[in-house]
Parts: C-alpha cells; sequence; structure tokens
C-alpha cells in the first residue's frame, strides 16, 4: 500500500531509502526524492486543495444546461481537467461563520472542524502569500490531514 501522506523531506528520504526493494537502484530513487522536492517547493494556491481555473478562480461542478450541451461539455472539461490538477484530497470550500464579513468562504477539510483558510479573491494562506507546500510539513498542526491523491502521487512516485 502507498503512503500518500504530505511529509517533511527527511521522512520522504527515510521511507523511500526503507522501502525500496533489492536490488536497489539508486537513479529511480533520487529521481522520487528529486521530484518530491519540486512539490515541496511549489508555493500554496487554493488549486491544490479544490479545482481552479488557470487563474486560480474555484470551479464549482458544472450542472447539465438544458439546450446548451456544447457549453455544459466545455464546462465539464475544464472542471475535469482541473480536478486533475488537485493535490490534496478532501478538502472543499463552503460558507464559515468567521466573525468578520469580509470574507465568507472557507477551506475545509471533511475530517476537520475548523476552517483551514480563508478563501479570498486573492487567496492567501495566512497572511501573505509566500508559503510553499513545504511550509505545512513544517508549521502547520494539522499535517495529517494532507494526503496526495492519486494524480498527485504520479508526480514523485
Amino acid at each position: 500500500m502507498k503512503d500518500n501522506k504530505l511529509k517533511n523531506l527527511k521522512d520522504f528520504c527515510l521511507n523511500t531509502i526503507l522501502n525500496s526493494n533489492p536490488p536497489y537502484n539508486p537513479t529511480k530513487m533520487l529521481t522520487q526524492i528529486s521530484s518530491y522536492i519540486g512539490i515541496l517547493e511549489r508555493p500554496i494556491s487554493l488549486g491544490l486543495f479544490v479545482p481552479c481555473d488557470i487563474n486560480g478562480k474555484y470551479l464549482k461542478p458544472p450542472v447539465n444546461f438544458e439546450g446548451k450541451f456544447s457549453e455544459y461539455k466545455t464546462l465539464l472539461k475544464q472542471y475535469t481537467e482541473a480536478q486533475d490538477r488537485v493535490m490534496f484530497e478532501g478538502f472543499e470550500i463552503r460558507q464559515h461563520d468567521w466573525p468578520s464579513k469580509k470574507y465568507e468562504l472557507g477551506l475545509y477539510h471533511k475530517d476537520y472542524e475548523w476552517s483551514l483558510a480563508q478563501v479570498t479573491p486573492e487567496f492567501r494562506w495566512g497572511y501573505v502569500n509566500i508559503f510553499k507546500i513545504e511550509d505545512i510539513t513544517l508549521y502547520s498542526p494539522n499535517k495529517n490531514l494532507f494526503t496526495f491523491t492519486e494524480n498527485a502521487l504520479k508526480y514523485f512516485t
């Protein structure tokens, strides 16, 4: 069974080395580690958690437009491609009850009661948008919530 939880780099390297079966393939292990480093270096964006268009705007699943099948088909294709780019499973956008009425949407995980981030037009993780995926492994108290999708695993396994 594949371990699909987000890990810090040290744990990923140890896991890769310890779970390699003889005959060992150092080139394959280094390729996996290098690819994982690339994943950790990605800036955090809304599209990592939920389907978004190329501009980072959240996409809702399209509904079948009565009499406008070609428009529906185009939107469905766009949504499916966006869904394939999502790296972490179990997240959703929904209304929340933050004290401030400035932002009405929050990023939630299905196994966690509280919002992990406010969803704004320019989606910010924390106060500034300088965070990378690696920062989740270092600073998030909710590390166990971050599980890679099957599509994301293809990048480094």
